[in-house]
């Protein structure tokens, strides 16, 4: 049991290293996100309409489902623009808020967990076999999750493609430290 806490401890901590590498070293993150000029963001307006914070689209369902509601989105969606998804955060907000980075060691905790879990059961025979089950596990969360996301919201494949790196290529790592602290043994046993 001390060996499966240590190997999920430090595939996690080779998890949140290899995301913030992706994030803040490597370009392709920041190449494939835009930044709305502040002519577009009219902040005094935004402010006097009061909207909560939350998940927008643009141009949004209408309200009701008549023929003549469905016929003007139509014809917005067909003028343009569009904006499939758009977060709000109404006030202040920090850059590198701490809170930020411990939640993510957590996920990254969960995930790494759940993917001991699945390699255990799995009984991957080797290092081969490991990776490859790891690599298919982030195969896995990029179709339910970002192949859908760009599906329906219409995120373009430069903002989806370094998304599914990171899945594929931090489960690869994850699953690698998992071998090597205590899979390997387990195979040996057997």
């Amino acid at each position: 049991m001390r060996q499966k806490i240590l190997a999920v401890l430090a595939a996690t901590i080779l998890l949140f290293i290899w995301n913030a590498v992706s994030w803040m070293a490597l370009p392709f993150h920041s190449q494939s996100l835009n930044t709305l000029p502040d002519q577009v963001v009219k902040f005094t307006e935004l402010s006097s309409i009061q909207l909560e914070e939350g998940v927008y689209h643009y141009p949004g369902l209408p309200e009701n489902s008549s023929p003549e509601a469905i016929k003007s989105l139509q014809q917005k969606l067909k003028d343009g623009p569009r904006v499939p998804l758009m977060v709000f955060k109404p006030g202040p907000s920090e850059l590198f808020n701490p809170n930020d980075f411990l939640v993510s060691l957590l996920l990254n905790l969960s995930t790494v967990s759940v993917v001991l879990i699945i390699l255990i059961s799995t009984k991957s025979s080797g290092l081969k076999q490991t990776l490859a089950n790891s690599a298919l596990l982030g195969v896995l969360i990029t179709v339910m999750s970002d192949l859908a996301l760009m599906n329906w919201y219409q995120l373009p494949w430069s903002f989806v493609w370094p998304a599914i790196a990171d899945h594929v290529v931090g489960l690869v790592l994850a699953g690698w430290i998992l071998h090597i602290i205590c899979l390997k043994k387990n195979y040996e046993k057997n």
